[in-house]
């Protein structure tokens, strides 16, 4: 006689292991997120032409606009009011039309008090305006 134990009764697995599914669907993320960049720094851009693309600006033509923490304006070296200011930037854009200019604001400038020193480079018709910025090494200001 057989004896039959039952140990070693054979069953049958009802769930499927999801383990190495795990393990290939990590290894394929982790490939794809260090080949993404290589793939993204190798395009080959070809910047449109045209006859009518300006060339950059002179110089002698850009002015700069300074705004302290206080908000006085210092415009080419020399304080001004709001009114001169706009009044010597209407001048100088009579004269040149081309004209840019760059504004290092303080960095605990209000927004408000930027985009009012932008709009009024807007209403003169001043369109080629830069903000300065410089790289922090550590920020303290999180996104």
């Amino acid at each position: 006689m057989r004896r039959f134990s039952s140990k070693f009764q054979p069953s049958i697995v009802g769930e499927l292991n999801v383990t190495p599914l795990l393990d290939l669907a990590f290894v394929l993320l982790i490939v794809f997120m260090v080949a993404t960049p290589f793939m993204e720094n190798n395009l080959d851009l070809l910047v449109p032409t045209g006859s009518s693309a300006k060339k950059n600006t002179p110089v002698n033509q850009v002015q700069t606009i300074k705004v302290r923490r206080d908000s006085s304006l210092i415009f080419n070296g020399k304080h001004v009011t709001a009114e001169e200011l706009e009044t010597q930037l209407r001048a100088l854009y009579a004269k040149d039309p081309e004209i840019a200019i760059i504004i290092h604001a303080h960095k605990e400038l209000s927004v408000q008090r930027l985009v009012y020193i932008v709009d009024l480079l807007g209403r003169v018709g001043i369109s080629k305006v830069g903000v300065v910025a410089r790289q922090e090494k550590h920020s303290s200001y999180k996104l």
